[in-house]
């Protein structure tokens, strides 16, 4: 008898029964999968728990996830792991990180225009100083100085308060000054070197024992930094003058990491980025009332230089406006005076209307 067609019909029963249980019993469809969100990587070089730029920023990494519906994640990254301040526009550049702080503080000669904002003598108001910088970003030359030299996007500043002196013994004049052992940067390091002060550029975590060893006498700082670095406990007279200028950053991000975004990612940043701005304020006030009240359990004796004093120290002040003027026009800045106009009239107006001003350090006035 003959076989074939048995078997023929035996390997038809095999081949229905695999196409049935390969296509019948696989598993149901899901659908798309989500699309893995963006991440975006900040890095803050200081450690500080209070700095006012780094709660603007955990405010972007907040925000920013909520508000793209988990499109894009932010991973802050603090200490420094990837560079200290100088290094900073270097490694946004780079791509080393998406996004950070670059300090003109710090890097002045990096991004010069910017360094305007450092001169000392125009303001002690953290507000006009924080709100005429969002004006002055707006400025082509400014906006040219990051994104051309620099390959990176601002996305908003940080201002902290005016830089001021907090000493072992009180300081009643500027004339106390000279050959005075003293840790400042900045603006305040040029105003205390024309006063003949010993300045010393010691890194801020460093500051505390180099009071406690005697290298130092004294630091300059934000007035809420000496209370997080524990100064005024060696060195617990807080002299007032408004004058030595500030610290600032510019919260940055790549440029090429910025550009990849859609546009709607993009515009979502940056509402968060101007609403930053705000919470810095906010978060300001809270600082400064926990501060005055940690000087006035711990004794610290405050005081405001004298009007002929600050007088003198506002003379000195101009005199660097110039020089700063003159320094940048020879590097090639032709539009440096017009710059630096228009940074004064941005502070003058944004000083008319600060809401601030009364409640924090009103010894300054």
């Amino acid at each position: 008898m003959d076989k074939k067609p048995g078997i023929l019909l035996l390997i038809g029963l095999l081949v229905f029964s695999l196409a049935f249980f390969t296509t019948g019993c696989q598993a149901p469809a899901t659908g798309p999968q989500p699309a893995k969100p963006e991440v975006i990587k900040i890095t803050i070089h200081d450690p500080s728990t209070i700095l006012t730029f780094k709660k603007g920023m955990e405010y972007f990494q907040k925000e920013v996830p909520v508000r793209t519906n988990g499109r894009v994640e932010v991973e802050i990254i603090t200490g420094g792991p990837m560079g200290d301040w100088e290094e900073q526009p270097d490694n946004i550049q780079q791509g080393v990180f998406d996004m950070g702080m670059v300090s003109p503080t710090h890097t002045p000669g990096k991004i010069p225009l910017w360094s305007v904002a450092l001169l000392p003598g125009i303001t002690d108001s953290i507000y006009a100083h924080n709100m005429a910088l969002v004006e002055l970003a707006k400025h082509p030359s400014m906006i040219a100085e990051l994104e051309e030299r620099w390959n990176q996007k601002l996305l908003f500043p940080g201002s902290m308060d005016a830089f001021e002196m907090m000493t072992e013994r009180p300081i009643t004049s500027i004339d106390n000054l000279r050959g005075f052992p003293i840790r400042a940067i900045g603006s305040a390091a040029v105003m205390l070197n024309k006063l003949g002060a010993k300045v010393s550029a010691i890194p801020g975590p460093d500051v505390y024992t180099s009071i406690e060893r005697g290298i130092v006498d004294g630091a300059v700082f934000p007035v809420d930094t000496f209370a997080e670095r524990k100064i005024h406990e060696l060195a617990p007279n807080l002299t007032l003058s408004g004058n030595l200028g500030f610290f600032f950053g510019l919260v940055t991000m790549n440029l090429d990491t910025w550009n990849a975004l859609p546009a709607d990612i993009q515009q979502i940043m940056l509402e968060v980025s101007q609403e930053a701005v705000t919470t810095n304020f906010e978060v300001y006030h809270e600082i400064n009332m926990a501060t005055k009240k940690t000087f006035e359990a711990a004794g610290v004796k405050v005081t405001r230089l004298p009007d002929n004093e600050i007088a003198r120290l506002q003379e000195l002040a101009k005199a660097t406006w110039e020089d700063w003027i003159v320094e940048m026009e020879n590097d090639g800045y032709v539009e440096a005076r017009k710059i630096f106009d228009l940074w004064v009239e941005l502070v003058r107006k944004h000083e008319a209307n600060d809401p601030w001003a009364a409640k924090w350090w009103p010894e300054r006035r």
